[in-house]
């Protein structure tokens, strides 16, 4: 038999927890006396919103969730900051706060308020345990929303005799999301639009946004930029992403950045946006964001699109994802291109080197004529020497005996003899 508090601590280290940030209190010390052994190291802050920040800077540096610990009432409210700002950064973070006993809420008990309800708006997904039996399931299923897709906050607030409460524990459980409606744009759809976005373009350029670190994906990104070779720049949260020294890279764009992206998001006339909100600090006056340009918007979450104005192509999944099936795509077209151009010039040079070759060979300009006639359609220079009268000559002897369709220029080249005094080479004309 487990008590609930020691259940929370085993579903933690399941989770992959082994440092907490908190400051105790009546309703949640149960949670703090089962710390002892738990494998679970607990860092004391000063105030609980040292706390929620705390947790929430080892969560952007380490990538892991941050979890952070608070009592009912004040303990609750206080972390309420720094929910907002990881839910406006994308910040995966559990808050798991003690709650007054299950009997006495909606009483106005001492220290109850009802966080469940107040961090509604700005938590992912939150809940409030209502039986001990549940709490492997509630801690399964917050750790994998606050990891999951676009990351951000969870509230779990557990009453106090919850975690006092006793139960046969088998073990953590793991959380399996209902299978979803694959997006609108499959694959194939939205490659070869991209495709002919590209090839349209004559500026195109590149906004990376926090999104794609938060992926995963700042190598494919690198890659597919590498392949583009566009201008590319970056929001605050997306500094990092490219090496500052890439030659195609601008620096920081919107209200802080560079004179130079700046002006590249404005002049631009294809946007590819990865994994970025599109906010005021970067876009600015919203009706002249880049007034030219038509959008391309890498988003895990749906939320984030047309806010600003609708996109031409919102491309809707994981980056880690969706970037090397576009580069996967673009690299497909581009081989693809250079077979057929390599094929079309081997036509062309064998073709070249078969007329060249007989000219040289020819005896007599009645000869040159038969070779030249063979392909009606086709241009060719026929080049003479420098000398006047030579040129003369030839120019006259060729309007008498070469067909309508073969030009005489007087062009100096490296000529095979032909005859006494005339060297004549065949060119085939580009």
């Amino acid at each position: 038999m487990l008590r609930g508090a020691e259940i929370v601590l085993q579903c933690l280290r399941a989770e992959g927890v082994d440092l907490v940030f908190g400051y105790p209190g009546g309703a949640i010390m149960p949670l703090y006396d089962a710390l002892e052994g738990s494998g679970i190291k607990h860092v004391l802050t000063r105030h609980e919103q040292g706390a929620v920040f705390a947790a929430e800077g080892l969560a952007r540096v380490s990538g892991k969730v941050g979890v952070a610990f608070a009592t009912s009432g004040p303990g609750a409210t206080n972390l309420v900051t720094g929910i907002a700002d990881a839910k406006m950064d994308s910040v995966p973070l559990v808050c798991i706060t003690g709650q007054v006993r299950s009997a006495l809420i909606g009483t106005d008990a001492f220290q109850e308020t009802d966080v469940f309800g107040m961090t509604l708006a700005l938590t992912k997904w939150s809940r409030l345990v209502k039986s001990i039996e549940e709490i492997p399931a509630v801690i399964a299923e917050g750790f994998h929303w606050a990891r999951s897709g676009r990351p951000g906050p969870v509230m779990i607030d557990i009453p106090t005799d919850m975690l006092k409460a006793k139960m046969e524990f088998s073990g953590p459980v793991k959380f399996t999301p209902h299978a979803k409606p694959a997006d609108v744009h499959g694959e194939s759809t939205f490659a070869e639009t991209l495709i002919t976005l590209l090839e349209q373009a004559k500026k195109p350029v590149a906004l990376v946004g926090a999104g794609v670190k938060l992926s995963g994906a700042v190598a494919e990104l690198r890659r597919l930029l590498d392949y583009l070779q566009v201008p590319a720049f970056a929001t605050v949260h997306g500094l990092g992403a490219i090496p500052p020294e890439t030659p195609y890279y601008l620096g920081m764009v919107g209200m802080h950045g560079t004179r130079a992206a700046n002006m590249a998001l404005h002049e631009n006339d294809l946007l590819l946006v990865f994994g970025a909100r599109l906010d005021d600090r970067v876009t600015g006056d919203p009706t002249r964001f880049a007034p030219h340009a038509r959008i391309v918007h890498f988003e895990i979450d749906p939320a984030q699109l047309d806010r600003v104005r609708p996109c031409e192509l919102p491309i809707i999944g994981d980056l880690a994802e969706t970037i090397p099936t576009c580069h996967n795509a673009l690299r497909q077209v581009s081989n693809k291109q250079k077979s057929l151009e390599s094929e079309a010039r081997t036509k062309r040079n064998t073709a070249t080197a078969k007329v060249r070759k007989n000219a040289v060979q020819a005896v007599a300009t009645e000869e040159l004529t038969k070779i030249l006639g063979e392909e009606d359609d086709t241009v060719r220079e026929v080049c003479f020497t420098d000398d006047p009268a030579e040129k003369k000559a030839a120019e006259e002897e060729g309007k008498r005996v070469f067909p309508s369709n073969v030009v005489i220029s007087p062009l100096i080249a490296n000529m095979e003899r032909l005859g006494a005094k005339t060297e004549e080479k065949v060119i085939l004309a580009q």
